[in-house]
């Protein structure tokens, strides 16, 4: 969030982006203890842990998209801005604009896309092959993901972008 965030969106917004950083750093630990302790099982122990991969998988499947989304709020992502740098102010500013509505309309069908095939999924019962997991839960942290840096370009759009054309 930004100093042009008003009170309330920037506490929610605090709020979310820590729970959100606390769930994903939890699940990055996970994976790597559960991972560990499989090389530890599988090699010295001789007993491997049966669907571990599968479980790792999943916590991938969580992480990921939260850290994108993390990314997005704190504007951390990365951007390549050699030619950018060289225009205009104005046409800086342009540029910003229409690249921020094309990522929201890139994370908006991902979110839309993903909250279709999360549908899907949960009327197919699909599971895993060893320890029988249900599949469609692990689709919604795409959604959320989706959803999350929607919103945060349409903040920064609003907060930002023209905020700053305007104010020039």
């Amino acid at each position: 969030m930004t100093e042009a965030t008003p009170g309330v969106f920037k506490k929610v917004g605090g709020y979310f982006l820590k729970a959100t950083t606390f769930v994903a750093a939890l699940n990055l630990f996970s994976m790597m203890a559960l991972t560990a302790l499989a090389v530890f099982s599988r090699y010295f122990l001789k007993k491997p842990i049966p669907g571990d991969t599968e479980l790792i998988e999943f916590m991938m499947a969580i992480f990921i998209p939260l850290s994108v989304a993390i990314c997005a709020a704190k504007h951390q992502h990365i951007a390549v801005e050699l030619f950018v740098e060289r225009l205009p102010k104005k046409v800086q500013a342009v540029f910003s604009i229409v690249a921020t509505l094309l990522i929201m309309v890139f994370y908006g069908l991902i979110a839309w896309e993903s909250a279709s095939y999360f549908l899907e999924e949960s009327q197919s019962k699909t599971t895993t092959a060893v320890l029988l997991i249900p599949t469609y839960p692990f689709i919604l942290p795409l959604v959320i993901m989706g959803a999350v840096v929607v919103v945060v370009m349409l903040h920064q759009l609003i907060f930002v972008n023209i905020k700053g054309i305007l104010e020039k």
